[in-house]
């Protein structure tokens, strides 16, 4: 009988036979924890950056703007979200939303971050014109790793 060693992040044992039969590849997987460290450090020196970009959706100060602790981001199987602390029409935090480029092929398929955003934008757009009762979050507006960035009307 194989050694089965629990994966964080993947939040499953595996054995090496059913490793090497399964669809996923179990050795990305593995790297997931690394990547996602690289992703933080890369985000928390970009912060002045990021404040910046949210303060100018926003349309406010970017003094007024200030990450929240890395304890308090939060992520889902695609997308890190960091909460910003803010003063902004009755708002105290919004959410800056980064999808996982190593969760979704960026580095053997480049574009597939902006294709990420692209859709997932113009969904929100399409619910917030031709559904407006589903509720939603508030999309104020999103970017692109081209630095092309859009504000959406408040």
């Amino acid at each position: 009988m194989g050694s089965s060693r629990r994966l964080k992040l993947i939040g499953k044992k595996i054995k090496l036979s059913e490793a090497l039969t399964d669809e996923d590849n179990i050795l990305q997987e593995l790297r997931y924890p690394k990547r996602r460290i690289e992703l933080i450090v890369l985000l928390l020196e970009n912060e002045n950056e990021i404040l910046r970009i949210v303060a100018q959706h926003l349309n406010v100060k970017r003094t007024t703007c200030e990450f929240s602790q890395v304890s308090e981001w939060r992520h889902g199987s695609f997308n890190l979200c960091i909460p910003i602390r803010v003063n902004w029409n009755g708002h105290r935090r919004v959410l800056f939303r980064v999808p996982l480029s190593y969760k979704i092929g960026e580095d053997l398929f480049p574009g597939n971050v902006d294709e990420k955003i692209r859709c997932e934008a113009a969904t929100y757009i399409y619910f917030s014109e031709c559904c407006p009762e589903v509720p939603i979050p508030m999309l104020l507006g999103f970017g692109f790793s081209t630095g092309i960035s859009v504000s959406l009307p408040l």
